[in-house]
């Protein structure tokens, strides 16, 4: 049984938040069970704060001035030289002003977004109204990516990306604004992957293409392309086929996997492209040996 590497440990409890609700679909199959962990947006930082503070001074700054610029020019020039006085200042300080909403609005967004782990599923709410519920056996793939931020060569904050591909419907990004990015991805993938494994790897023993995204593999070798293998029957056209026999390595390096072929050059392909990383080597591991 494959084990997600970076498990966590076990966790205490946390307290049950009355703001949760439950989808209709959590009631499925005995309702989503016990609470696991649960992951909030993340709070600005001190600094974004003070920024804000600081945006909402100049802006009354800005609007102060700018009515008493209006009211000095009318004072003295009469009524005509009061709105070119303080249009300027005006303006200014309204497109302040619409920079501190889309900030308010952004921070409002970020703190309703929340994913909870369940003992029998998933509840996610990825933006103000759009919430979800998935048992884990709906779950068909996740894929995720850590992006180390850079500046002049020197490494900033890392930021992570992930998507849920539920077996029916669109994908669902989780925005790294979530609380514990590494261990909401780790308690998901420690969750959904023994569901999906053991089909994994009997399509794969039978000789079945089994697909990853851009990439699928099956006993006599893998293929990679633009367009998406199928997973019965043959790969679709445009793409490379390439035997095991032919692959000289597999490894990870800088968020790309790289397919290194025999006497060929060496095929990228990103990591957040790519669902079930995981069980991707682990299949290879078992049948391929490279």
């Amino acid at each position: 049984m494959y084990n997600s590497p970076g498990m966590p440990g076990p966790t205490k409890k946390p307290k049950q938040i009355s703001a949760i609700q439950y989808s209709a679909a959590a009631s499925r199959n005995g309702g989503p069970g016990k609470l696991i962990a649960l992951h909030r947006g993340r709070n600005f930082g001190a600094g974004s704060v003070i920024l804000f503070l600081l945006g909402c001074l100049v802006m009354l700054g800005l609007l102060a001035y700018g009515v008493w610029s209006g009211y000095y020019a009318y004072r003295v020039s009469g009524p005509e030289a009061a709105a070119p006085a303080s249009r300027a200042w005006l303006a200014a300080a309204g497109l302040i002003f619409a920079c501190l909403l889309i900030w308010s609005f952004g921070w409002i967004r970020r703190r309703r977004q929340f994913a909870a782990i369940y003992e029998n599923g998933l509840h996610l709410r990825a933006g103000f109204f759009r919430t979800g519920f998935w048992q884990w056996s709906e779950l068909a793939g996740i894929s995720s990516a850590a992006i180390q931020e850079q500046f002049l060569h020197l490494p900033l904050r890392t930021t992570y990306h992930a998507a849920l591909f539920p077996s029916r419907g669109k994908k669902v990004h989780l925005h790294g604004s979530l609380q514990d990015m590494p261990g909401l991805i780790s308690r998901i993938k420690y969750n959904m992957y023994p569901h999906l494994l053991p089909s994994l790897s009997e399509a794969y023993q039978t000789g079945s293409w089994v697909t990853f995204g851009p990439l699928a593999i099956q006993r006599r070798g893998m293929y990679i392309g633009k367009r998406r293998a199928t997973s019965n029957g043959q790969p679709t056209p445009g793409g490379k086929t390439i035997p095991w026999e032919q692959v000289e390595r597999i490894n990870i390096q800088a968020g790309y996997l790289e397919v290194t072929p025999t006497g060929q050059r060496v095929q990228r392909l990103l990591i957040s492209d790519i669902p079930n990383l995981e069980l991707l080597l682990e299949l290879i591991h078992q049948g391929a040996q490279v």
